[in-house]
C-alpha cells in the first residue's frame, strides 16, 4: 500500500533536465548591435517551475519565452517573454510556467549601438552552474 502511494507521488512529480550542470556554450557580445544568441527548445508537460543557474565571462541576458514569442524576434531577442534575467554574468532563477513549448534564449549584451569602440565583438563563455530543469 505504501509502495503504491510512493509510486503515485513519484509519477505526479516529473522532473526534466533542459540543460545539465557543466554545459558550456559561447555567445557574442557586441558594441555595434550584432550580438548573437544560443537557444534551447523544451516542453513543459504540466504547470511546473523552471529553475537553474549559470555564469558567464561577460554579460548576457537569459530570456524564457513561449515558442510563439521566440518566433517574433526584435533587436536580436524575442519581442516578448515570460522571464528575463536582465544583463548579468552570474545568476540563479526560478520561474513558474504553464504547460506548453518554451525556449531558453541566451543573448550576448548589446551595448553602445552605433558607437565606435574596439573591439566591436567579444566572445562570452556561458556555463550552466546549476542544472536548468523543469520540476
Amino acid at each position: 500500500m505504501i509502495a503504491d502511494l510512493n509510486f503515485l507521488l513519484a509519477e505526479a512529480h516529473i522532473t526534466a533536465v533542459v540543460m545539465a550542470a557543466g554545459t558550456s556554450f559561447t555567445v557574442q557580445s557586441s558594441w555595434d548591435c550584432l550580438a548573437t544568441h544560443y537557444s534551447q527548445v523544451f516542453d513543459v508537460v504540466k504547470a511546473s517551475t523552471l529553475e537553474g543557474g549559470f555564469n558567464a565571462t561577460g554579460f548576457v541576458t537569459l530570456y524564457v519565452s513561449t515558442a510563439e514569442q521566440a518566433g517574433d524576434v526584435v533587436q536580436g531577442h524575442p519581442s516578448s517573454w515570460v522571464y528575463s534575467s536582465g544583463s548579468v554574468n552570474v545568476t540563479s532563477f526560478s520561474v513558474d510556467l504553464p504547460q506548453g513549448q518554451f525556449v531558453l534564449w541566451f543573448e550576448g549584451e548589446n551595448s553602445g549601438c552605433g558607437a565606435i569602440v574596439e573591439p566591436l565583438e567579444m566572445l562570452v563563455n556561458v556555463t550552466v552552474t546549476s542544472s536548468i530543469m523543469v520540476a
